[in-house]
């Protein structure tokens, strides 16, 4: 595929993809070893969300970074080739090596039209159970009259100032909050009568708990991240100690104001009520897969263990799977395509006057995009991608020459000695490689060159020094950078005034 027409996003999507699986796995350990040296689990609750926000902050610069590199490249690209020619700027540049754009992998642009579908449908599953919580909580009824007031206590007493609501639902499992600016605590109908006042109160207090923390923003932001980033396994991990972490520092504030027994026997009546899965963007009091490690540590409270061997699974399976990819998958410079049916012709080119050979002089095919130049000798060689060919000659201050082939046997060639003049036209002498082709090579007709000599209004500098030459007075090889500059107060400090739409600076190897 043409570089021209890549998509800059898609390749900086590719390149944030592929460098989380190294990097992801890298933030997670440095959370872990972080959480390990905490004894409170609020604050590994915080060490862990730094991990997870430092991913998606990680992510977003690479993506940033790597769209503004290839941005600037391809714009520069576009306006060498626009005052060149396609094919000599990609002689002239090895590919745009030069100018920053560098091979791609063919294989990403299906990778992130994966990813974009994978989020998508994400998100889009994350809508539909949202809109579940919603519709369970227009249909709740208010809580029991006699535990009102404890609600209102509690309410005022953990978030002063602010509204909370406090309904049962015959729709809900477990006892939930949801919401971020009209917060809500779910209670299972029937629950409340098997609970007492004391019971009913700590758990009303874990939740509003919650509130406080402000966990429902953070855990939707939690969601989020997931949603974006739902092929990485260091993710869901992240995720899921930043919900056991979080149901622990809530409890932890509970046991300030309850005895643990009370506690626990509340928590274990509500899980016992409970029969449906958790939903989604929701904080639960019993659901969760660590239910049994909080009743435990009510009475001897004591940091969760995670082996270093899980995570480092965790870390080199998705550094296998670039592996494996990389390998069935090689690079292709995605500014070169490979013809169908290719017509060898070759050649020297000289000038009336002086009969030497024309150095650099530019040849391009019809399609503009294949082309080449001649060397020292004034000699090349040009593949094109059929047997019927036109070829244009040109080198400033010679006439323009357009040139006609048509081969029998693609296989066997041409050779075509081409003599340009300053002024008329120039002399062509054709030599057919098979005996049996059959050449319409007529006599050559002048041709105003298009884009391969200096534009009065483009300003071209070789090593510091204005340029008037043609550019194929410089052999490709002996280029070791080109900056194209389009504004017009960096082309007023080069000191050769300001009357130019752009510049050209050509750096050789010395």
């Amino acid at each position: 595929m043409n570089t021209f027409t890549l998509y800059p996003v898609c390749d900086a999507v590719a390149a944030g993809l592929l460098h989380s699986l190294w990097l992801f796995p890298a933030l997670t350990l440095l959370g872990w070893l972080a959480a390990r040296g905490l004894r409170q689990a609020r604050h590994r609750y915080v060490a862990y969300l730094t991990a997870l926000g430092g991913c998606a902050v990680a992510f977003g610069v690479i993506v940033l970074t790597r769209f503004r590199t290839i941005t600037a490249s391809y714009d520069q690209a576009n306006f060498l080739r626009d005052e060149v020619g396609a094919s000599l700027a990609a002689e002239l540049t090895t590919g745009f090596a030069k100018l920053g754009l560098r091979e791609t992998l063919d294989w990403t642009r299906y990778v992130v039209v994966l990813y974009v579908l994978g989020v998508l449908l994400m998100l889009a599953r994350y809508g539909y159970r949202y809109w579940g919580t919603v519709r369970v909580r227009r249909a709740s009824l208010l809580a029991p009259p006699q535990l009102r007031p404890v609600f209102a206590r509690l309410s005022s007493q953990l978030l002063p100032g602010r509204r909370v609501d406090w309904r049962i639902s015959g729709r809900v499992g477990s006892v939930l909050v949801t919401g971020i600016l009209r917060p809500v605590v779910l209670f299972p109908v029937g629950l409340v009568n098997q609970l007492t006042t004391e019971e009913v109160a700590a758990i009303l207090r874990h939740e509003l708990i919650h509130l406080r923390r402000h966990d429902p923003f953070w855990n939707a932001l939690q969601e989020l991240i997931r949603a974006v980033f739902f092929y990485h396994p260091a993710v869901h991990w992240l995720c899921r100690a930043l919900n056991r972490e979080r149901e622990f520092a809530c409890d932890d504030a509970v046991l300030r104001h309850t005895e643990p027994k009370t506690y626990a026997r509340a928590l274990l009546r509500a899980a016992n009520y409970s029969l449906n899965p958790t939903m989604p963007l929701t904080m639960s009091a019993t659901a969760s897969p660590h239910f049994t490690q909080r009743i435990q540590r009510l009475f001897t409270p004591e940091r969760p263990e995670f082996t270093l061997s899980r995570l480092t699974l965790l870390s080199v399976l998705p550094v296998l799977l670039l592996t494996v990819v990389a390998l069935f998958q090689p690079y292709q410079l995605s500014a070169q395509s490979a013809p169908a049916e290719e017509l060898v012709i070759s050649g020297v080119v000289r000038g009336a006057d002086t009969g030497q050979p024309l150095i650099g002089t530019a040849i391009l095919y019809r399609d503009g995009e294949t082309g080449t130049v001649t060397d020292i000798d004034g000699r090349f060689v040009l593949k094109v991608p059929n047997k019927t060919s036109t070829l244009t000659f040109s080198y400033v201050g010679y006439e323009s020459v357009l040139l006609g082939f048509t081969a029998a046997d693609p296989d066997k060639g041409y050779e075509a000695n081409v003599t340009l003049e300053r002024d008329g036209d120039g002399q062509v002498d054709i030599m057919v490689l098979d005996r049996q082709a059959v050449s319409d090579a007529a006599r050559p007709t002048k041709r105003s060159t298009t884009g391969l000599t200096f534009d009065g209004n483009i300003l071209y500098v070789i090593d510091g020094k204005k340029h008037d030459k043609t550019l194929g007075d410089i052999k490709p090889d002996r280029i070791k950078e080109i900056r194209v500059i389009k504004d017009k107060g960096e082309i007023a400090k080069l000191g050769h005034g300001t009357n130019y739409s752009g510049a050209i600076l050509i750096t050789t190897k010395q």
